[in-house]
């Protein structure tokens, strides 16, 4: 029986307020306070992913905002909400969640890139150029990395070439 103004019991407040607690202190997840696995997360994502392949992006978006919100740990996530935000044409949000892709990861440049991309095409050519320096000197060396991070090193002079010759 509901024992407050609210209609929900006390126990259940004092719940919530726990998980609220431990997730907005970073103790835990959504997806562990509510025992979702890995391998149900997996499947939600290969279904986004799939929608995603088949054009359908804006459902896409709403299931891999459901896995980043349960999981704002995990890079892939914030990749797949951000390649979303781009197929929409929403540059400068879909920016946003591929550098928290970038940040959280720091194996894959790729984020990083992408992200340039995205504020490139609004225009905003300086905060390009420093995404692209994050994610060319804050990255993983390796073999499977060098192909992208040569290409973000060639933006990221084409960008400061136009930005030094705008200067003068």
């Amino acid at each position: 029986m509901p024992d407050t103004e609210s209609g929900l019991s006390a126990d259940y407040l004092a719940r919530l307020e726990e998980i609220t607690l431990k997730v907005y202190e970073g103790r835990s997840t959504l997806q562990i306070e509510k025992g979702i696995t890995a391998e149900e997360m997996e499947t939600v994502y290969s279904h986004g992913y799939t929608l995603f392949q088949g054009g359908r992006s804006d459902d896409a978006l709403a299931i891999f905002q459901y896995l980043a919100l349960h999981d704002p740990l995990e890079p892939k996530y914030f990749t797949a909400v951000a390649a979303c935000l781009e197929e929409r044409h929403d540059y400068e949000a879909a920016a946003r969640h591929y550098l928290q892709a970038l940040v959280l990861s720091k194996k894959d440049p790729m984020p990083g890139y992408r992200g340039a991309l995205c504020l490139r095409a609004v225009g905003k050519l300086e905060e390009a150029e420093g995404l692209l320096h994050l994610a060319i000197e804050h990255t993983v060396d390796s073999p499977e990395n060098d192909p992208i991070k040569q290409q973000a090193a060639i933006l990221r002079d084409e960008l400061a070439a136009i930005t030094n010759s705008s200067a003068n």
